[in-house]
């Protein structure tokens, strides 16, 4: 490069001057409310994916192999999973109503002259100039005036928008609690068809003992005079109607389909 080049490379480029950007008190409360309520809508849809997934467990199909012990942690597994699913669904309601009272405060404008505070600090001061307190100010032709805490115009549309957001975000989880109340309902009613299954069994293996078990009471008596003592074939026969009365009752249960047989 040339001499003259260089001279010219050499000199200094003029940066132009940076205006530092004034955030007024009520646009950064506008903006962490914004924030606020985007976080909460990310976690509603995590929500949502959580009730998909558990429906999913709940309702998908299990093989008849799966053993006792398994299905009673599975059921206990889903009824806590239920159960922290409703509590974050609380929780989110609560958050829901509180954040809706505040953007119905700041979304106020106009206030009776009556009930306005007399002293504050408006939320439009600049971070840069010194807040100075408010005078008592002057009422309409209809004898309101605007509030000491109200916003201005666009930062109070900005909260309008909030508002509406925060109502749709308040069905989706009324919504979403609807959903956990089915769940749980579906994951009791799963529960007692466990139980129900278990009672047959139980009903089963009761009412085939109960005639081998009269049978045998009956030949084990002590009475002197009784025609089969002295009969070659009693003992078998015996067992042979002890035997009968299980199998015909475990025929007659097959059939009505509640060991697996014939639905």
């Amino acid at each position: 490069t040339t001499p003259e080049h260089q001279g010219e490379h050499s000199q200094p480029t003029e940066i132009p001057p940076q205006h530092e950007t004034l955030l007024h008190a009520g646009e950064i409360l506008v903006a962490l409310i914004e924030a606020i309520v985007d976080r909460l809508a990310d976690i509603l849809e995590s929500m949502g994916n959580l009730l998909d997934t558990l429906s999913h467990d709940i309702f998908r199909a299990r093989t008849q192999q799966t053993p006792i012990r398994n299905v009673a942690v599975w059921q206990r597994n889903l009824l806590q999973r239920v159960g922290e699913a409703g509590n974050l669904c609380s929780r989110m309601r609560d958050t829901l109503l509180g954040m809706e009272r505040i953007a119905l405060f700041l979304g106020e404008s106009r206030k009776t002259s009556s009930t306005l505070p007399v002293t504050g600090f408006a939320l439009c001061t600049p971070r840069s100039s010194p807040p100075t307190p408010l005078t008592t100010p002057t009422p309409d032709e209809e004898g309101k005036v605007t509030a000491a805490y109200a916003l201005s115009g666009t930062l109070r549309a900005r909260i309008t928008s909030v508002s509406h957001d925060l109502s749709s975000l308040d069905a989706y989880v009324s919504q979403s609690q609807d959903k956990v109340e089915f769940l749980l309902d579906a994951t009791l009613g799963f529960i007692n068809i466990e139980q129900n299954g278990v009672m047959k069994v139980l009903t089963v293996v009761s009412f085939i003992g109960v005639a081998p078990t009269l049978i045998a009471g009956i030949y084990g008596m002590n009475f002197k005079y009784m025609p089969e003592l002295n009969w070659s074939f009693g003992y078998w026969y015996s067992l042979g109607l002890m035997a009968t009365t299980i199998i015909l009752p475990l025929l007659w249960f097959w059939k009505k389909g509640w060991l697996g047989g014939i639905k």
